[in-house]
């Protein structure tokens, strides 16, 4: 059993003993909430950086698209009217081309899985995924 001056003394020594923890304990607190704040801020960085890398990507594309439309659409009109001169009747040059387009707009819906929500998915993904040491390549 211990005597009230052993309980004294070891109470005493418990209680410098943690005088001289807490400020290291506090340090430690307040390193642990900066770390815990710089890495919150770094995921919302890079939560932005790869939203802008998306948003670049499906604006690039989406413009892209939009000139490529434009030529299809007219060299589209030339090869009808070339064919309508060829043929001899105006109409049937258009409906030529109208046909061209119709199947393949059959074979898109048909193949459409394999051929271009795959690709588009796999694009998507890979941006998103992407590193970011291998984006300024």
């Amino acid at each position: 059993m211990l005597f009230p001056l052993q309980l004294s003394l070891a109470g005493e020594f418990f209680i410098e003993a943690m005088e001289d923890i807490k400020p290291k304990l506090d340090t430690l607190v307040d390193h642990i909430r900066a770390y815990i704040n710089n890495r919150i801020e770094i995921a919302r960085l890079m939560a932005i950086e790869k939203g802008a890398l998306v948003i670049s990507n499906v604006v690039s594309t989406f413009v892209l698209g939009l000139l490529f439309l434009f030529f299809i659409i007219f060299i589209s009109i030339t090869i009808a009217f070339v064919l309508s001169l060829l043929i001899g009747i105006n109409y049937i040059g258009f409906l030529i081309v109208s046909v061209i387009y119709l199947l393949a707009a059959l074979l898109l819906l048909w193949r459409r899985d394999k051929w271009m929500i795959e690709p588009i998915s796999n694009v998507f993904i890979r941006s998103v995924m992407q590193d970011n040491n291998k984006k300024h390549d």
